[in-house]
């Protein structure tokens, strides 16, 4: 399974045309040929762009990359829960596990080595 980060809204960098987090799988064909069909789309928030899993699998958190360009906007980042198999989707209904960035156009995560801060 690959799970895909997109742009959905234009920022100056993009053009936002996607449709949010892909869930893809890879097909092998009787010809040898490979592909990876998209088995789910998710949308979790404005312009997905960079997705880091738990080191137990449990939890995808996502960057949200969007930011004004007077700088009032910033970015956001989410944490969803994965459930093996590729299914993705918020914790509690209705309730977001969402931060601000502290940033415009945040584009990157990283999970510290005792797997307690992101």
């Amino acid at each position: 399974r690959l799970l895909i980060g997109s742009y959905t809204r234009q920022e100056g960098h993009v053009d936002g045309k996607a449709q949010g987090v892909y869930s893809t799988v890879l097909a092998r064909y009787a010809s040898g040929r490979l592909e990876f069909i998209i088995d789910e789309v998710v949308r979790v928030c404005e312009n997905p762009s960079f997705l880091v899993l738990s080191p137990k699998g449990d939890r995808l958190n996502v960057v949200s990359e969007v930011g004004s360009k007077d700088g009032e906007e910033e970015g956001e980042v989410c944490a969803l829960k994965y459930i093996s198999g590729g299914k993705i989707g918020w914790f509690s209904k209705g309730k977001r596990r969402v931060v601000g960035s502290g940033g415009r156009c945040p584009c990157h995560l990283h999970i510290a080595d005792n797997s307690r801060n992101l």
